[in-house]
């Protein structure tokens, strides 16, 4: 895998908290190839937020895949029943507002990488306007269907 530092981010808090809707743990680590692997137990994981009032946890590093990238994010979300969220606007919301406080972002649009090693990733535009962190982005569709009740 090729990787990129994008010279953007110089990390001071590595672990912070921020809420953008969610109650998010922002933790940073040092490069992608740890970043991607990671694949923490389910139910630990669970019982860790629960005890912590954390809704989710948001981990990041700033070497990216693909260039012209800020950072790289996943986001683990067990306390809804499912491990990892493919693609998540509160989450890169709350890392916004992170970037923000620690003086590692100006506001200016930028795009974020979101995912694991076993999928593509899910690209995360973000800007600040007028207070607010703004979140876009695209996706994969991964199931297309209907529920019936």
């Amino acid at each position: 895998m090729h990787t990129h530092r994008t010279g953007l981010l110089t990390v001071h808090n590595r672990i912070a908290a921020s809420d953008a809707g969610l109650r998010t743990l922002i933790v940073g680590v040092r490069d992608l190839d740890t970043e991607v692997s990671m694949y923490p137990d389910e139910g630990h994981l669970r019982g860790f937020c629960a005890e912590q009032d954390v809704d989710i946890v948001l981990v990041f590093t700033t070497e990216v895949a693909t260039a012209g990238r800020v950072a790289r994010t996943r986001v683990f979300a067990p306390r809804f029943g499912y491990l990892e969220d493919p693609a998540t606007g509160s989450g890169n919301s709350a890392f916004g507002a992170y970037m923000l406080a620690n003086g590692l972002w100006d506001g200016g649009e930028c795009a974020v990488e979101q995912g694991g090693s076993d999928r593509g990733f899910s690209d995360v535009h973000l800007a600040h306007q007028d207070g607010v962190v703004l979140v876009g982005g695209s996706a994969t569709v991964r199931c297309d269907g209907s529920y019936l009740v």
